[in-house]
């Protein structure tokens, strides 16, 4: 596929604020990132689709689930439905971005963020001991990276802004700006 047939798949889509561009060279049509979910855009043209004219325009799909063909998706014909369905499917139980408001600024992937914490050990003869069974202590300036693209940084570069999440009060909320 060339660059002119993944401009032509989301000419008549303004992508709200928060959504990202996921798409991967040797893909059949172009996918942006919001939250959780990837979503594949084919042609607006059912003729001219990839898969052919009677698959639907869109396949949402959980991001982190990419190339693995047993996972949860759902088909629509219209962006509206695209919408609606991540904004419903948002307020599940939340994830990693949703409870901390941490992604990584890399991939934009919150599944395997990886954080150095300070732990008390008790130094003995043997070795050591953790005297704090489940209590790790971690601030904004704590080493993170990413478990998927091996981005390095501090907590804070992990940090969401709060104009980005989209969410207000549990309901994913999409502005027409550009992303």
């Amino acid at each position: 596929m060339t660059t002119d047939f993944f401009d032509e798949c989301t000419a008549d889509i303004t992508m709200p604020k928060g959504f990202r561009d996921t798409t991967y060279k040797n893909d059949a049509c172009p996918s942006w990132g919001f939250n959780v979910f990837q979503i594949f855009i084919d042609h607006p043209d059912p003729n001219e689709r990839e898969l052919g004219p009677e698959k639907p325009r869109f396949c949402i799909m959980l991001e982190k689930d990419y190339g693995d063909t047993h996972t949860w998706s759902y088909e629509c014909e219209t962006w509206e439905e695209v919408l609606k369905t991540v904004s419903i499917r948002s307020c599940d139980p939340p994830s990693v971005s949703e409870e901390w408001h941490m992604d990584c600024p890399e991939c934009g992937r919150d599944d395997k963020i990886f954080i150095n914490g300070r732990v008390e050990l008790l130094l003995t003869p043997d070795g050591t001991e953790n005297t704090c069974s489940n209590f790790a202590d971690w601030d904004d300036n704590s080493y993170a990276h990413c478990g998927h693209c091996f981005f390095e940084g501090t907590v804070k570069n992990f940090k969401i802004p709060a104009d980005v999440e989209g969410c207000n009060g549990g309901i994913i909320t999409f502005d027409k700006e550009e992303a």
